[in-house]
Parts: C-alpha cells; structure tokens; sequence
C-alpha cells in the first residue's frame, strides 16, 4: 500500500500518518469559533484523500499559485508538498493518486455562500459575495454564483410583496447577465407589481419612469403594450371631459382634470395645451408647510400657522405690514383710517362695493360702528379691553364714514383695531366661524392638505392672481424643501436655519426673511407649587445654555437678528432698529451658571419640602386618644423635637418636570437641547408635544410651556401677554401697576419708559424665560413673481403672486 503523504524528516506508517492528521484536523475544528465567518479565518485550502484513506480531509497551507493555476488547468503534479494548518513547521509529500479532491480557499468561502442562499440566508450569503468579488474576483464560478444569489433573493423579496427590492435585484442581474434565462419574464412581471402599487396611489410620474426602463430592457414585452394602452385610453377620456367643462366655462373642474391628465399622460397631444388654457384663467399656487391651523383666531400671539392662515380668509380692519420709524406701519385694506391726535379722534372711510364671501351685503359705517361698539362691550368674543379704556364714543357719518372719540391720546391706536368684520346678523359658515372677506374661501378647513379658492366677491380682486392656492403639509422642513427644489410646490413658508447656506446657493430658489422676529420662550406655570417659586425659575435660566443651543441651531451660520434675549420683546434687527422699542438694552440675559442653577434648585426645592411638611404636620382638633398617645411619647422620649432637629436630612430627587412645546422642528430640537442640559444638572424634564390648536394658556399639567412669540406692536402687546386673560396670566401687581401705566401713555417716550419698566419686572421675577429671537425665513422659486420682500406675513401681499406656467418634463 503506498503512503498518501510522509514527514520528509520521519517516515511513519501510512495508517498512522492519516489517524494523526485526522485528529488534529478534528482538534482544530473543535478549537476553530464557531460563530467567526469562514471568509475571516486564515486562508486554507482543502485535500480530501481517497477511500483507501477513508477520505480524510487535511487543512493545508495554502498552495502556490503556480501550483494552483497549473491544478486548475488539468496539469496535475506527481507528488504535492504541503503544510498543515495544524503543523506548519513540517512538510509533507503527498502523492497524487491518493488524492481524491483539492478544494481552494476561495471555492470553500463560494460554497459556504452558496450553501447560505439555498438555506434562504441572504445577509450572511452577501457578506461571502461581497468579499470574494472584492479579493477574489476570478473565482471559477463566481459569477454564475452571484447571478444566482441575486435571483433567489428577488424571488423571496416578490413573494414578500417587496417588489422594488426585487426590481432592484432584477436589474442589477440584467447590467451582470441580460441574456440569462427566465430574466425578462420575472423583471416584466415584477415591474407589473410595482406599478401597480403606483397606480393605486395615484403615482403616475414613478409608474411611467419603471415602464420607460422596461421598454428600454425589453421593449417588445406585453407589459410594455398593457400599460402603455391602459394610460391612453384614460387620458383621452380625460381629454375630452376637460375640454366640455372648458367650454361650459367651468374652470375649477377643467383645471382638476387637466391635472390628472398631466399626471396620466402628459405627453397625450392636447394635454400641454389645455393646462396653458388653465395656467392663463384658473392658475395656481402651491405652498409647502409643516404646520397647520386648526383654526384661525385674531388675538394669538403664539400661533404661527393661525397668522400665516389668517390673511388668506379675512381682511382685518387694520394690517400690519412694515416695521417703521416708531412702531408697525398699519394699513386699512378695508378704507382710510385718519388719526387726529390734537383732538383725540380717529376716523374710517369705509371703501364702497366690500363683501363678505357669501350673500349681497355689503360693509356699511353701520356695520364698522356695531364692530367697534362690540370691541368695547365685555360680553363680546370680540371684546378688548385696552380698547373699552380708550373709546370714548362712535358715530356714524354717511355710509361708509365712522368717527370715533377716544379719552385721551394714544401713540398707535390703529394697533387695536386688527379686528375681523363679521356680516350683519353675525352669519357664519358651516363651521361657526365668521364669514370670510379675504382673497380665498376655505372649504374643508380639517383637512390635510388645504385647498382655498379664490372668493369670487373679493373687493380687491386683482386680474392674474391665483384661483387656488393648496397648502401642502409635510411631516418635516426637509422633505418640503425637496418638494420645492423638484417643483412640486413653488413656496415654503417656514426653514429650519441651519438650512439657510444650501438653499441661498441654488439658483433657482429665493430665501427672505420675514419682516419681524419671533422671540422664543419658555412660560413657568405659576400653579405649580416648584416652578411658582422665583428661585426656582431663577435656576432654570442659568441651567440653560442658551447661546450654545442657539448656535446649535443655526449651525455655526451668522443670521443678524438670531440672537439670546432677555426681553420678551423684539430686540429689532441690527443696531438702532426702532422695531426694538420695547427692549431695555442695559438688561443683559443672564449667563449659563450651572453651580448657580442647581444652589438655588434647592434652596427652592428645600423650601418647598419645608412647607410640604409642614401642612403634613399641621395641627388638627385633639382627641383623648390622641392626647393619651402623645403623652405616652413624652414619657418615652422626653426630647422629642431636639432628636428630631438633630437628624441630617437628605434631600429626595427633584421632581421631574414637564416640559410642552408646539409639534415644529426649532421647537422640539430646542426643547431637547433644554431637557438634556437640565438633566446634567439634576433637573429632570419630561418632553410633551402639543398639536394645533396650541393651549392658550399653560395647561394644569405642564410646568413649562415652550412658546414663540409674535409681540410685534408692544404697546398694545404687552397687555396681551401680561395682562389679564394675557399668554402669562398672575404676573403679579407690579406688572399690573407697569401696564396701566403704559395704557395712560400718550407720548413715544412714556410709551419707552413704560414698556422698559414691564422689561425690567418680567426679568427680575421671571414671570417668563426668554431664550432667543429668532428672524424667520422662506423660501420660493424664482419662477414665482410678484412676492413681497420681507413681510411680516408670507400671504401679505398673496394678491401679486402670479405663478409660472410648468409642465413636466420627463426624460
């Protein structure tokens, strides 16, 4: 019998040569971790002997690779010299006759992955693939291998319902193999899925763009033919719908079907046509945002998407619409408003011919004289109390004049005067709120994705305005923003700040800053019994570091404007801007002291614990049993109170505190930063996400309620925010005492004088947090005329928007 291999230093029986190399083998195997990938162990190759050896296998050196490719090309040595793995200081000769299969390293790691597909495990069997196509790449049978992978893992992935994976797959086979068998079955069928998927949710752009690949695959398939006859024949239907509702006149049903035909097939001769008709009669406005009014109230300060709603439905009979010298500009859309301050009269000319959206009437000084009647009268929704103050009385003269005599004089009376003009008989629409008499009517207000139409009695009416205008809502800044590069939507009404550089550098957006800024704060709840205390609220303004959140969000991007406050009036933009009035500039915000934050949290906490204790152990009415038991005390311990004074008490954990803020992204990126830098520091906050419509107050249960403030005419804002039934309610007599003294101020210095004393009293009890101002911005396309630049709101002049005309374009 000959000998498979031999130690050219000793020369063992053949038996016991192979016993011994079966068993170290074995050992190794054992020894080997069982959960290391094979492709991560040393390299080996494989020897397995024949039967006469009882076909052992033997782990060796990897064999040269002169040796190898010699193997591979039937060349086969008489004799090999190997090393095992298990003892590579001896070699040993084996002889070929002996040798029954030699398996390389790289086929075990491919029939390792193999093996891994057929058991349906694909991740592992990717990692294989990944890397012999990265160290191996020439590998006979790799190729083959991965098709077959690649295949088997798109079949389990369309079984699963998971048919862009498998498209993907597919096609990625079809760029390696396009001839391979069944292939053009399998893609066309897979395709078929995917756009079904698309169809059904009304996807037409992502359907045509997978049936344009397979026609460029395959463009003989049946698929191809199915699809393609499919969309024809319902555009056509489309088609000629639209063009029976276009000459009935019907505009709002020809630019709805023109749109799904745009959608179906844009490319049906006619389409491009009729959506030209509807740009020229019916155009269009779409606008991207990420919060939604659920209703629209004139007299929020916090309610960002209320203001930006409001100015679509309603015309107020006074408008803010520019910072100035002294205060806000304010036009009357509805008139004239002349002030006299000599005689401390105020006087509206009421424009001729203005409606509401619905019925014949039209706004009379009768009307305008029952308004402000009503702004006085404390049983009114509508009623102001800074207003009562100062009407004195209102007359009526003609129809369309009203005078209207105040007490004394005031610095911008024309402030209060922001009110809606309800109909006469106070009609309202089917969800009670007022009739509108802006440029759009707001049919379903509950919905998602909100349609306005133009309100054909409009008394500003402008040729060329839009006829819809759509907000969008999107769950995030950033998928609005790709809506808006990709042209879906044409505005974007609110960017994250760290957004800013991308979007000045693409050429085809514009970015403004709206006019005034928002000041961001947090509003203590001065019902609960922790935050009530001033030290406490103390600790919370050194615990947070406001200008590293601040810079946080602006990403290392100077925005003038953006800066920490500690007002919670705007600041103006730059230096010497009027708009910051209301600002002391000598208070300064007070710095991150964490040492300082967590000794007065529990001076504060220690306080709070005392009174605690002692409304526990407040004395109540004696009974005998109690007396004999507090009797027996004394006799057992006749010191009672001294060992109770001794003991050193160790204060529990501080409650944890709620935190609510508005569902936006600033808001809650803000509020995390908070509850993580309080944290640290021993103050436990738990985060609430308030959606629309936001509390007007700090609900009961909140400690903390983040808000943004839009206190753009302080003088008349001030008692909005302080002041009775104001955002920050039981600010205490010195505040009430500082706002009637601003109510009497008739002079711009008084007016100064009062709003910095109302600064200085909120700073120094933290009646609220002022964390920074923030200049808001939007976006457009440059496509889109007619946009204001920097309004206080992004519909401020909607009248003068005249969009492009687009139509897609599909390669």
């Amino acid at each position: 019998m000959n000998m498979p291999c031999h130690d050219r230093r000793e020369s063992p029986g053949p038996r016991a040569v192979c016993a011994a190399l079966a068993f170290l083998f074995a050992l190794a195997a054992v020894s080997a971790g069982a959960n290391v990938p094979l492709y991560e162990e040393d390299p080996y190759d494989q020897i397995t002997l024949n039967s006469l050896y009882n076909n052992q296998v033997l782990k060796v050196k990897p064999l040269p690779t002169a040796l190898r490719r010699s193997i591979l090309a039937g060349r086969n040595p008489v004799k090999l010299t190997v090393r095992r793995v298990e003892d590579q200081d001896k070699e040993y000769e084996l002889l070929w006759r002996n040798v029954a299969k030699i398996e390389f390293f790289d086929q075990l790691v491919l029939n390792k992955a193999s093996a891994l597909v057929r058991d349906g495990k694909y991740e592992e069997a990717y990692d294989y693939f990944s890397y012999l196509q990265l160290n191996k790449p020439t590998t006979p049978g790799l190729a083959e291998a991965c098709e077959d992978f690649l295949f088997a893992e798109a079949n389990a992935s369309y079984h699963n319902g998971q048919y862009d994976s498998a498209l993907a797959l597919l096609r990625e086979i079809y760029r390696r193999n396009p001839k391979r068998p069944k292939l053009d079955r399998t893609l066309a069928g897979t395709t078929d899925k995917l756009i079904e998927q698309h169809e059904s949710h009304g996807n037409y752009a992502a359907a045509r763009a997978l049936l344009r690949g397979l026609a460029a695959e395959y463009p003989d398939d049946p698929t191809v033919a199915k699809w393609t006859g499919r969309w024809h024949a319902k555009a056509v239907a489309l088609l000629n719908e639209a063009r029976v509702a276009q000459d009935a006149g019907q505009w709002p049903r020809t630019a709805e079907l023109s749109r799904q035909l745009t959608a179906v097939c844009p490319e049906l001769p006619g389409a491009r046509e009729l959506a030209e008709a509807v740009h020229r009669n019916y155009s269009r406005a779409v606008v991207g945002v990420t919060s939604a009014a659920a209703q629209i109230s004139i007299d929020r300060l916090d309610d960002w998407a209320s203001r930006r709603t409001r100015r679509l439905v309603y015309r107020t009979l006074a408008e803010l619409t520019a910072p100035s010298t002294e205060g806000g500009k304010y036009d009357c859309p509805l008139g004239e408003i002349t002030l006299q301050p000599a005689n401390h009269r105020l006087t509206v000319r009421i424009k001729p011919d203005v409606h509401w959206a619905a019925g014949n009437a039209t706004l009379m000084g009768a009307d305008l004289a029952r308004l402000l009647l009503m702004a006085a009268a404390p049983s009114s929704p509508s009623y102001r109390i800074d207003w009562s103050d100062l009407m004195q009385s209102v007359a009526v003269r003609g129809l369309y004049d009203v005078e209207v005599q105040l007490r004394r004089g005031h610095v911008h009376p024309e402030a209060m005067l922001q009110l809606i003009v309800p109909p006469p008989g106070a009609a309202a629409s089917s969800d009670g709120a007022p009739l509108g008499n802006g440029p759009f009517v707001d049919p379903a207000p509950s919905s998602r994705n909100r349609l306005f139409v133009a309100n054909p009695q409009y008394f500003a009416n402008e040729p060329g305005r839009p006829m819809e205008l759509v907000e969008r809502r999107f769950g995030n800044t950033a998928q609005a923003v790709v809506a808006l590069k990709r042209g879906d939507v044409q505005v974007v009404d609110r960017l994250n700040p760290w957004t800013l550089p991308a979007l000045r550098a693409d050429a085809q957006l514009k970015v403004q800053p709206y006019a005034m800024p928002l000041v961001h704060c947090l509003v203590p709840n001065g019902r609960r019994p922790l935050v009530a205390d001033r030290n406490f609220r103390r600790a919370l303004v050194y615990g947070i570091n406001r200008q590293a959140i601040l810079q946080q969000m602006l990403a290392g991007v100077e925005v003038p404007g953006c800066v920490v406050t500690s007002s919670p009036f705007p600041l103006g933009i730059g230096v010497g801007d009027p708009m910051g009035y209301a600002s002391d500039e000598t208070i300064e915000p007070r710095p991150y002291d964490p040492r300082l934050c967590i000794a007065l949290a529990n001076m504060a906490y220690q306080k709070y614990l005392d009174a605690e204790g002692a409304k526990a152990t407040r004395p109540t009415e004696a009974t005998p049993e109690a007396i004999t038991e507090a009797n027996a005390a004394d006799k057992t311990d006749p010191k009672p109170e001294a060992k109770k004074r001794s003991k050193k008490r160790k204060l529990p954990p501080l409650p944890k505190l709620t935190l609510a803020y508005p569902s936006d992204e600033i808001a809650r990126a803000a509020c995390l930063a908070i509850q993580k830098q309080l944290d640290t520091l021993g103050v436990s906050v738990t985060l609430r996400a308030l959606e629309s419509p936001l509390p007007r107050h700090v609900p009961d249960d909140v400690d903390l309620l983040y808000v943004e403030l839009a206190v753009w005419e302080p003088v008349v804002d001030a008692g909005r925010l302080f002041g009775e039934g104001g955002v920050i309610a039981d600010s205490g007599p010195y505040m009430a005492l500082a706002l009637r003294q601003l109510d009497q101020a008739s002079e711009w210095d008084q007016v100064r004088d009062c709003l910095h004393r109302v600064h200085r009293i909120a700073f120094d009890d933290v009646t609220v947090i002022p964390l920074w101002q923030l200049v808001e911005h939007f976006g457009y396309r440059r496509s889109l005329r007619g946009v204001a630049p920097r309004p206080v709101s992004l519909y401020q002049n909607v009248e003068q928007w005249r969009p492009a005309f687009q139509y897609p374009v599909e390669k």
